[in-house]
């Protein structure tokens, strides 16, 4: 499949390109408040910063619903990276919370 024409022409400008930067931190801003309650060790501006546009393009796409819009399907989070975990620590607390409510 990898050995296809199609993908040894793609390029690392091709790539880049064809990703779109979007920043949703600004809508998620109210994390940072929960997060300093806790005593919870997020890294830094820099990387609450990157917690708050994750978890804007996470409900962006519909992935965060309240209790009454779920169905009898369960929400999985996969933690990606090398980090402490912390993305899926924030977003399965959100998503615990709006199916709470």
């Amino acid at each position: 499949f990898f050995q296809s024409d199609v993908f040894k022409r793609i390029t690392e400008e091709d790539i880049y390109n064809g990703l779109q930067v979007v920043d949703l931190s600004s809508a998620e801003e109210g994390i940072a408040k929960d997060i300093a309650k806790h005593q919870i060790k997020a890294g830094g501006s820099r990387h609450l910063d990157q917690l708050q546009s994750i978890l804007g393009h996470v409900r962006q796409n519909g992935l965060v619903v309240a209790a009454d819009d779920c169905t009898d399907r369960e929400n999985v989070v996969i933690e990606t990276g090398a980090g402490t975990g912390m993305s899926g620590l924030v977003i399965a607390s959100v998503i615990g919370a709006a199916q709470t409510r």
